[in-house]
């Protein structure tokens, strides 16, 4: 509840009223305690020990009534313990608040401010916890920073240069720095500064960072303990880790951005330590969930779209804003009758009436609910009727949170004034404010339904804060326009794919949308953005899977780093798009091994993750290859493995491999390992290798199945997530049924058996070329299969 204070000047939401309202302590899963917390009040330090390893130092510090106090200042009285919660008491002017830290597991800490004072009508309260993090030798750092600079010259020279533009920029570097050489060129010019997209850095001290760099995840080797660190933003505020070149130099950073209103809790953050890293990131999903009451909704908790289940195209690269009802149809045919089986299509930026069109385009203002008539004479559904009749399921069109980069026009919306907000530099969005946006989006939804529109690419949601700073508190606000964003959207029937996004505003609050971009923008034709583009989603996965499933973002067929590119996406777990344009030829041969032949997805069930040895290395700094997994599950076998790896090195250096079947599995048993891209395969036990070298930019596949009754599957290789191919098995005393997704060249290991093979349609024949399909061979164990066309169902018989 709103403590005292100026708490007139802002109405709170029914819906916030109701779901903030008696937040009190977690209730606890278990009863054994891993923390301890001791005090030395005379020095101010408080001590964090997780069973016998002391793990930090902290002091609490406090934003009150302009000024920042600490100890002295703010006395440490004394350090209790009761059941699960330790209680630090702290005494600032003669009253009592409180340090908590609470144990929500065995191995997690969630860490708060209670019982804060009010302070003055012209200054906020923030909350600060300053630590120091004993003999830590590595960290895994994800920041909101000016990460990559130099991706503007990327922008103005290789993505204008691909849609058939005149470059407005000289060519970006082809080995740039990264992390950037200098730290200020890292940091934001103030604490509403955040860059859409998060860059992870791997790093042995924390010297390359500084406060207005907004950290939302750091991953800590200590000893032989991952410790996490996550900031929890919640109660209307704001949460940060900050990076201070002091004794203490972690910080917990919350604050509400609006002077004079205050919350009597200041959530600050999570400590989760584990020393596996995934079943520590599994622990912080589930802290998150008890802390928020339910009110944070993971990956798991949320339905995955039908419409990303496919193969689909976009737009932007293709045209950038130049597009048309013309220009789309063209392409789309394209595509089909070249054999890219695509089910979907996004018509992103360029399709929007607008004010101010003469300006730059981030000064262009929403106009209409309807596409510009001279773009599209016909609307949205003349275009979306003859997509559909080309084969198109799905047809989503691309705005920003706030309507469009500029915002909405006010006088084009007059009958919706009660429903916008004036940001402080004039722009107006959908407001916040009571939900009172809420009816502009379902407007407009209703409209785009209309109009035979099935989904949404909502963009900008990380330049929210600019628009509502001052008028709401951070979180209230964030909370508020993702309930009107998200009721109004699959209240109307339409998905969301969420862009520009992987801020705590967003993340926190997607209560429905589940698919989400992983990454700063893929740049077409740009070896060094290929290397860091791949990098990125594969490191910021490790956290961001735990909300949403990462989207890859689109790519170009014919991109001379094209292969890579696929390869990665297609292990994502999230969507795949292509962004080819009418200046190049698609690539079929790879296309063809995203999807089956229906257009349908063989989507792994798990997000790709980070390789357990590459979690703390710099892979594009040192010789280390890009090495990330995930996992098919085919119902009737269990799981079945996918390793990927590129080499991502900045100087392009030949870097050494090796795969693993405990790079994914942990089940002491023996693995076959199949190298899609020649074919060979060894069975290998849990901790044996097969290793190799790669060139720049050169990748591998692997499938990694568990022999189960003397069996490892492959399945179709004719697409890179071959086990997708079969949706379904049944082990027999006496052979194999395969239940089939598509036609093609299925491999299963079966050992030392002879065997026949035959469907429904009849015996398939034995023929060591595979000539044609209805025919199978056996050799070292490994049995192909060629299905023939039709066939759902082949039964493998055993002799023997």
């Amino acid at each position: 509840m709103r403590a005292e204070g100026n708490s007139s000047k802002i109405g709170l939401s029914r819906m916030y009223i109701r779901i903030n309202n008696n937040r009190g302590d977690v209730v606890r899963r278990n009863s054994s305690h891993s923390f301890t917390v001791k005090a030395l009040p005379e020095k101010g330090i408080l001590t964090l020990a997780y069973k016998d390893v002391t793990l930090l130092e902290c002091r609490p510090r406090l934003g009150y009534k302009g000024k920042f106090v600490e100890p002295p200042e703010l006395r440490i009285t004394e350090v209790t313990r009761e059941g699960n919660i330790w209680r630090v008491e702290l005494e600032l002017e003669g009253k009592k608040l409180y340090l908590i830290l609470e144990e929500v597991l065995d191995d997690a800490l969630y860490i708060r401010l209670t019982q804060v004072p009010p302070g003055d009508e012209k200054h906020e309260n923030i909350g600060i916890l300053a630590m120091k993090i004993f003999e830590m030798s590595k960290a895994l750092v994800v920041h909101l920073g000016r990460g990559v600079p130099f991706y503007a010259a990327a922008f103005g020279y290789h993505t204008e240069k691909a849609a058939g533009r005149k470059p407005y920029s000289s060519p970006p570097p082809e080995a740039p720095a990264y992390p950037v050489e200098k730290p200020e060129h890292m940091a934001h010019a103030d604490e509403l500064g955040q860059d859409p997209f998060s860059f992870p850095v791997v790093v042995k001290d924390l010297t390359a960072f500084r406060h207005h760099v907004p950290i939302i995840f750091m991953a800590l080797k200590v000893k032989d303990l991952v410790v996490l660190l996550m900031p929890y933003s919640d109660q209307g505020y704001k949460s940060f880790i900050r990076i201070e070149q002091e004794e203490w130099p972690i910080r917990f950073w919350s604050r509400n951005f609006v002077p004079g209103v205050y919350e009597k809790t200041i959530p600050l953050g999570l400590v989760v330590i584990d020393r596996d890293p995934y079943g520590a990131v599994e622990k912080l999903g589930t802290s998150l969930k008890l802390v928020s009451g339910g009110i944070i909704r993971l990956r798991e908790d949320k339905k995955f779209p039908e419409v990303f289940s496919y193969l689909g195209w976009c737009s932007w690269n293709a045209f950038l804003h130049d597009i048309d009802h013309k220009k789309i149809v063209d392409m789309v045919r394209k595509l089909i009758d070249k054999g890219a089986p695509i089910r979907f299509v996004i018509i992103d930026d360029g399709w929007h009436t607008l004010k101010d069109k003469e300006k730059v385009v981030f000064a262009r203002r929403l106009a209409s609910f309807l596409p510009d008539a001279s773009k599209f004479p016909g609307g949205f559904r003349a275009l979306v009727e003859e997509l559909h009749k080309l084969g198109i399921r799905w047809v989503g069109v691309w705005h920003t949170l706030q309507g469009y980069w500029g915002g909405v026009d006010p006088e084009a919306f007059k009958e919706y004034e009660g429903c916008l907000i004036k940001g402080q530099d004039g722009r107006y969005m959908p407001s916040p404010i009571e939900l009172k946006g809420f009816k502009f989006y379902h407007d407009w939804y209703v409209k785009l339904t209309s109009e035979g529109i099935s989904f949404l690419k909502v963009d900008n949601q990380n330049d929210q804060p600019r628009f509502y700073a001052g008028q709401i508190p951070a979180m209230e606000g964030a909370r508020n326009i993702h309930y009107c964003l998200q009721g109004a959207a699959y209240g109307t029937g339409l998905e969301i794919l969420n862009c520009m996004c992987m801020t705590p505003e967003n993340f926190f609050n997607w209560i429905v949308s589940n698919v989400s971009r992983a990454s700063v923008d893929y740049i077409p034709k740009w070896k060094a953005g290929a290397k860091l583009h791949l990098m990125f989603c594969v490191y910021n996965s490790l956290w961001y899977s735990l909300f949403t499933w990462p989207d890859f973002d689109m790519f170009m067929s014919y991109d001379p780093y094209a292969w890579p590119h696929a390869i990665f996406r297609a292990i994502s777990g999230g969507p795949v798009y292509i962004t080819d344009g009418p200046l190049g030829e698609p690539n079929i041969e790879l296309i063809s091994k995203l999807a089956l032949s229906d257009g349908k997805l063989p989507r792994p069930d798990t997000p790709a993750m980070p390789s357990r040895d590459i979690i703390f290395e710099d892979v594009y700094n040192d010789a280390i290859p890009l090495k990330a997994w995930s996992k098919a599950i085919i119902e009737g076998f269990g799981e079945v493995g996918i390793i990927a790896l590129v080499n991502v090195n900045k100087d392009g250096v030949v870097e050494r491999f090796n795969v693993k079947p405990s790079d994914v599995f942990s089940e002491d048993t023996e693995y076959l390992v199949y190298d899609w891209r020649d074919g060979s395969f060894r069975i290998l036990k849990l901790n044996e290798s097969i290793d190799g070298e790669l060139k720049e930019l050169d990748w591998k596949l692997f499938i990694v199945s568990p022999i189960k009754a003397g069996i490892g599957v492959v399945g179709l290789t004719k697409v890179f997530i071959s086990p997708k191919g079969i949706s379904r098995m049944r082990i027999l005393d006496n052979g194999v049924i395969l239940y089939l997704e598509d036609q093609g060249l299925f491999k299963l290991y079966i050992g030392d058996r002879e065997v026949t093979v035959r469907s429904e349609s009849g015996a398939y024949e034995v023929d060591e070329r595979l000539s044609r399909p209805g025919t199978y061979y056996l050799k070292d164990g490994m049995l192909s299969i060629l299905s023939k066309e039709g066939d759902k169902v082949v039964i493998i018989e055993f002799k023997r």
